[in-house]
């Protein structure tokens, strides 16, 4: 049985990043937050995280199956995560951690601007410190997203919409 959104789980915050995110992934908490399908992609971006992070301390070398698509997909989704789940420390934690993983991945590896961005504002939001950029960034994802909704009629409403037309006649 999973515990309720409020109630006391403890995770350790004194991990280090990789031990922290892979903790928080299979702790009772992130149920709320992170469906099965977006914890496998971060299980699959932590594990090439660290892969990398470890030939790269070993070698000074890329992995050859280093593949950086996994490693933005899993900061895209919890981009995407951050515009649609209230802030909670442990996520807060979690979201640090895993930005701060990747940001030293992509400085080590590639240095892509937009991964750095992406990263920077990841961090920004788990300490609480988005700027106006940042804010109405988020207030246009959000009303986007709800300007879908906008039109929709769930199929009850038509259902009931033709019930009453069918009784309106008898």
């Amino acid at each position: 049985m999973y515990p309720t959104p409020n109630s006391r789980v403890e995770l350790d915050y004194n991990l280090p990043p990789f031990q922290y995110c892979r903790s928080y992934l299979n702790s009772p908490l992130s149920v709320y937050k992170i469906n099965p399908q977006t914890k496998d992609t971060f299980i699959s971006a932590l594990n090439m995280m660290e892969n990398c992070s470890c030939s790269l301390d070993k070698d000074n070398k890329i992995p050859d199956d280093f593949n950086y698509g996994v490693i933005e997909l899993g900061l895209n989704t919890l981009t995407q995560l951050t515009f649609e789940i209230k802030n909670e420390k442990y996520f807060d934690k979690f979201i640090y951690d895993y930005s701060f993983l990747a940001h030293n991945i992509n400085m080590n590896t590639l240095k892509h601007d937009v991964i750095k961005t992406k990263c920077a504002y990841l961090e920004r939001f788990s300490k609480k410190g988005l700027n106006l950029t940042d804010t109405i960034v988020m207030f246009n994802a959000i009303t986007e997203k709800l300007s879908k909704w906008k039109t929709y009629v769930p199929p009850s409403f038509k259902l009931s919409d033709h019930y009453l037309r069918v009784i309106k006649e008898e």
